[in-house]
């Protein structure tokens, strides 16, 4: 996956119909305390029917960091993160869904500890909203930090307060 770049973080984000939330999710990434060169924004649109492609393209034309790429036809999801994968230049990958968005600095923090500890994956905390409420502020609490290897694997997967189980 690496190549010969400094891109750290490739943001990939499978586009489909969600133009109310596109904007919001784009300002979280881009406020996440990394260089403009250590990452970048993949988006593909998986052929919307609203003005989601629209935006990502006026959204791309202030963020030279964003690429944009249209699926010929609706595709899915599955095909369109695999599409994003092969178009990934980061070091490492975080699949974002456009309805989600990044607490300030989180990737800032993870990436000097990955990169520190050769990790290969990072998983963060998950916290879900219900339809319509708008977090007037999220705490970050002093959380864990835990590591594992091929040779003694641990299963640590974080839960939102549904108990959903998620990983990024």
């Amino acid at each position: 996956m690496a190549h010969d770049s400094s891109i750290k973080v490739s943001f990939c984000l499978p586009v489909h119909n969600v133009e109310t939330y596109i904007r919001h999710c784009i300002d979280t990434i881009l406020d996440q305390h990394l260089g403009e060169d250590e990452f970048e924004i993949l988006c593909i649109d998986d052929c919307s029917t609203d003005g989601s492609f629209d935006e990502l393209m006026r959204l791309s034309q202030l963020h030279p960091q964003m690429k944009v790429v249209k699926n010929e036809t609706n595709r899915g999801v599955s095909f369109t993160r695999n599409r994003l994968i092969d178009l990934a230049e980061g070091d490492y990958i975080w699949f974002v869904d456009p309805d989600d968005f990044l607490v300030s600095g989180a990737a800032g923090f993870l990436l000097p500890i990955a990169l520190e500890n050769k990790a290969d994956i990072a998983i963060g905390k998950v916290i879900s909203f219900p339809d319509g409420y708008e977090p007037k502020e999220i705490h970050q609490g002093s959380g864990s930090i835990s590591f594992s290897d091929k040779k003694n694997p641990v299963s640590f997967y974080n839960t939102d307060q549904y108990g959903i189980t998620s990983c990024g």
